[in-house]
């Protein structure tokens, strides 16, 4: 009894009309009532879970406006079989017809329904009437359904959001890249309309004017611009250590930082962390970064060209610049010292976290779902990239990062190209963060982040 409560209940909450005409007290042996609600709930429940499984948002208006109808015509396709099994004339015929149909009929034995031929054709003959009848309402109500489903879709799928995303041309495009080429052949969920800056500049100016809603950029320049009071948030972290000192000339002459006293340095990121990290490490090695050494700051294009020409003996690249300047140099510039090995010597517990990813407060508030989208995408790109390193760097050079895919192939692997949200973002940047504080305030604009700064 309780199975048929449930069996019941569920007809009756899924089709009121369809669950009605069932329940005919008295009318139907219990077993048949059984297998006719279950064989009631199961197409209502295909018939549900398939509008809903198709598309989401038209699911609810499909079950809303239509659902109920479709299963009432199913349930009295059903309810007439059944009575007709079971000697219950709920459709409308003539006594004749009655007669001619419930002819030698028995209910005390049933089976010899299928006995009897002549039984068994004019009930076959009879449901197939009744099906003709109704299909032309049950084609007419799915079309409908099926149309309300396709404007519904066409619907969810003009709500897509437009981001404005800034990468720059260097490590953080190449972990960007399967997202930018996945954005430009429409594979992707947010539609993304993209900057690749040349200069954190750029990035800056734009996140300012409110022409980005979310950008790649170096680390102390987020807090930077931050702590100016301008709205943005951290909501990931990508690319550690990136930066290499590469000698021309083939020289073996730098083997340690100490062996940089005296030169002339050339380097990128004026302002940035290029900058402070190549102060922090000479003078981490008692060298002054104001009169022991000279510092020149240049564009890398300009740099590349000189360390290959020789004019320069010395500078400070990041990937893919510096890996450019070696494969293009024929053996004559090398990799001499790995920036991220000597900040990790330095033993200080930090680590050189030199990309953040952050996105105006404004959009976040009023785009929180693409943001979190932007996160699942951004994150799957850098992993497409870590694992495809051939594939991702034909995309890389497709979109102009570096001259060429074999360019791009070598630097990937240097690129320590990572992924980190959420709260374990504070406490992976917060050591460097401390460092870049302690040796200029101004390097991050001269206070360290609160609570706020970070996006959960």
């Amino acid at each position: 009894m309780a199975a048929l409560a449930v069996l019941l209940f569920g007809c009756l909450a899924a089709c009121p009309f369809g669950g009605f005409a069932v329940w005919l007290p008295g009318r139907l042996p219990v077993w048949r009532f059984c297998c006719l609600a279950a064989w009631a709930s199961v197409r209502i429940i295909v018939l549900r879970v398939g509008c809903v499984a198709a598309c989401p948002l038209a699911g609810l208006a499909v079950l809303l406006l239509f659902g109920r109808l479709v299963v009432c015509l199913f349930c009295r396709l059903t309810v007439w079989r059944f009575a007709f099994l079971a000697q219950m004339p709920l459709y409308k015929e003539s006594a004749s017809q009655r007669d001619v149909i419930c002819q030698g009929f028995d209910i005390r034995t049933e089976h010899n329904i299928y006995n009897n031929i002549h039984i068994r054709k004019e009930y076959k003959n009879h449901m197939n009437f009744l099906i003709r009848k109704n299909t032309k309402k049950i084609a007419s109500l799915l079309a409908t359904t099926l149309l309300a489903a396709s404007l519904a879709c066409s619907a969810g799928a003009e709500e897509a959001v437009t981001v404005n995303f800034g990468v720059l041309s260097g490590p953080t495009g190449i972990g960007a890249a399967k997202l930018l080429t996945d954005s430009d052949n429409g594979d992707t969920e947010n539609i993304y309309e993209y900057v690749i800056a040349s200069d954190n500049s750029e990035i800056v100016s734009g996140l300012t004017t409110g022409e980005l809603d979310i950008a790649c950029m170096a680390s102390n320049t987020a807090l930077n611009l931050y702590n100016q009071g301008v709205g943005i948030q951290v909501i990931a972290l990508g690319t550690q250590g990136v930066l290499h000192i590469l000698e021309s000339g083939s020289g073996e002459e730098i083997q340690s930082i100490s062996d940089l006293e005296g030169k002339t340095i050339y380097t990128t990121g004026q302002g940035n962390n290029p900058e402070y990290i190549l102060r922090y490490l000479l003078e981490s090695n008692d060298i002054d970064p104001d009169s022991d050494v000279e510092i020149v700051f240049a564009d890398a294009t300009e740099i590349s060209a000189g360390l290959i020409s020789g004019e320069i003996e010395v500078a400070m690249l990041p990937v893919p610049a510096a890996t450019a300047a070696i494969l293009q140099s024929d053996g004559t510039v090398r990799d001499a010292l790995d920036v991220n090995d000597i900040w990790e010597d330095l033993g200080d517990g930090s680590s050189l976290i030199m990309t953040a990813v952050v996105a105006r407060t404004e959009f976040i508030e009023e785009n929180p779902d693409a943001v979190d989208t932007f996160l699942d995408e951004y994150e799957a790109s850098i992993g497409y990239v870590n694992s495809n390193v051939e594939e991702a760097a034909e995309l890389v050079a497709g979109l102009g990062i570096t001259p060429s895919a074999a360019i791009a192939a070598a630097a990937i692997p240097q690129c320590n190209l990572i992924f980190i949200s959420g709260e374990s973002m504070e406490p992976a940047i917060a050591d460097y963060y401390d460092v870049l504080y302690e040796a200029d305030p101004d390097s991050v604009g001269g206070a360290l982040p609160d609570d706020e700064y970070y996006y959960y």
